[in-house]
């Protein structure tokens, strides 16, 4: 059989609502080139195994399946999935996503084949929540990235988007960090290493959020919890200049809970947020806490600007170092 040139991996679980649109949106791609669709189940209970079986028996040169007898957790299923997959480049998504564009597929492969500098690759999505569909929050993103504006930046790559390419490098480092909640932006990282990221503006995705999904059903605390242990697995694991570029996302990101009313801390926990591997210096954090309690306080005060200013000098301070 000959070798597909793009693997299509689908990772369910307890998805019986929303895995046939999944798989159909698949099934109805336009391309140029031949790719294989694998499916790694997790041992569903709700019914999406059967479904799962169904279309692999019903497309049985196209789909291949993992069936896993026990439930073993994301983790390990999503090593497994990739695992198998045998393309030169992978495209991966959920069963509760789904994409809207039958050429999708066709035009992020064609782009990569032309440009070997690029390893990666991703385009805008819309948001389907309460049975509406909408644009996903507006905000720049660059036509270009790469490895240090990945790791700087808070997330703006949604899984559902993403074509990369299959290589040797990626899945040790997943498996190295498979116990780390950032499961997704590993892959990014991992495969960033060796590329450039190209963004498309077209929305060819849906990303669907519900109250069953995988983050939805954490409360603040334990999100909170999930998120130090992230970044302090990924920090241990960069090289130095790699991981300034990620204190500077995990800034952003505490910055977003000290924002959220729902997230409440005692000295303690606040302490924890100096991860002691990133040195990152008391007062920062303490500015941040204090410009985040201002900015709660006044509805309609919205403004960045001085958290932003902070970020700028730490930012452009840290870049004339690596760069001098």
């Amino acid at each position: 059989m000959k070798k597909p040139l793009l693997s299509v991996c689908l990772i369910t679980y307890n998805h019986v609502k929303y895995i046939k649109q999944a798989i159909e949106r698949v099934l109805m791609q336009k391309t140029s080139f031949d790719f294989e669709f694998i499916i790694a189940d997790d041992c569903s209970t709700d019914g999406t195994t059967e479904i799962v079986k169904k279309y692999a028996a019903s497309n049985p040169r196209l789909i291949r399946t993992i069936l896993q007898e026990s439930n073993v957790g994301a983790a390990i299923n999503y090593v497994n999935l990739l695992e198998a997959a045998t393309g030169k480049y992978i495209a991966y998504f959920e069963g509760d996503d789904y994409w809207i564009d039958n050429t999708k597929i066709e035009k992020q492969v064609k782009f990569l084949e032309a440009n070997p500098d690029y390893s990666l690759c991703f385009h805008n999505v819309y948001i389907l929540e309460n049975g509406k569909r909408k644009k996903s929050l507006q905000f720049e993103i660059p036509d270009t990235s790469d490895i240090n504006y990945l790791l700087s930046h808070p997330g703006y790559i949604t899984s559902l988007s993403i074509v990369y390419r299959n290589s040797l490098n990626i899945i040790p480092m997943i498996k190295e960090l498979i116990n780390c909640p950032f499961g997704d932006f590993i892959t990014y990282v991992a495969v960033a290493q060796t590329g450039l990221i190209k963004y498309f503006s077209e929305r060819m995705g849906v990303y669907r959020r519900h109250s069953t999904g995988t983050w939805s059903t954490l409360g603040m605390k334990k999100i909170f919890e999930n998120t130090l242990v992230a970044y302090r697995m990924l920090y241990r694991q960069l090289p130095p200049i790699q991981g300034e570029m990620l204190k500077m996302r995990y800034l952003h990101t505490i910055e977003n809970y000290f924002l959220q009313n729902e997230f409440v801390y005692d000295d303690e926990e606040f302490n924890k947020l100096l991860i002691e591997e990133m040195k990152i210096e008391p007062y920062v954090l303490n500015f941040l806490k204090q410009n985040c309690e201002e900015r709660k306080k006044v509805f309609h005060y919205t403004s960045r600007v001085p958290f932003s200013i902070l970020l700028k000098s730490l930012q452009e301070k840290l870049y004339s170092k690596i760069f001098s």
